[in-house]
């Protein structure tokens, strides 16, 4: 049952490593300043707290399997600007705090999200199941 959760949780090991390294690292540092690293940074996890209790809200209302569907949908989309968008683009305010919240609802939907897919998947064998989670993240670059 694991390898059914393999693609997302490496997609989300690479994305925990691609937002530090790429966009604070490159887009944020350079062309706008290394001191603006940490403001920025700072937005995931207050978007994430924020958006904790709404979501468990519309969990409890619709069921984890959507909403963890949404989110996979929202941690394809963090991939996307880069993709399509030059870094002069990507380092514009508007489009910096907007990626940072994204990241920060991505973030919040995934860790909440996934965690309890895991809880309900695999039961007593659940904290064997979070250690291969944790794994995966890794393997996948966070």
């Amino acid at each position: 049952r694991m390898m059914l959760l393999v693609p997302s949780q490496l997609a989300f090991g690479w994305t925990l490593a691609f937002v530090p390294y790429f966009i604070s690292g490159v887009i944020v540092s350079e062309e706008r300043g290394a001191q603006y690293v940490g403001l920025l940074s700072a937005i995931i996890p207050v978007v994430a707290a924020a958006t904790a209790h709404p979501t468990a809200l519309l969990t409890k209302t619709i069921g984890k399997p959507p909403v963890l569907s949404m989110t996979l949908l929202l941690l394809a989309l963090v991939g996307l600007p880069p993709l399509v968008a030059s870094n002069e683009t990507l380092a514009l305010w508007p489009n910096l705090v907007m990626y940072h919240v994204l990241f920060g609802v991505v973030r919040q939907g995934f860790e909440n999200g996934n965690t309890a897919i895991v809880a309900d998947v695999f039961g007593p064998l659940a904290k064997t199941a979070y250690s291969a989670e944790s794994f995966l993240h890794g393997v996948g670059g966070g």
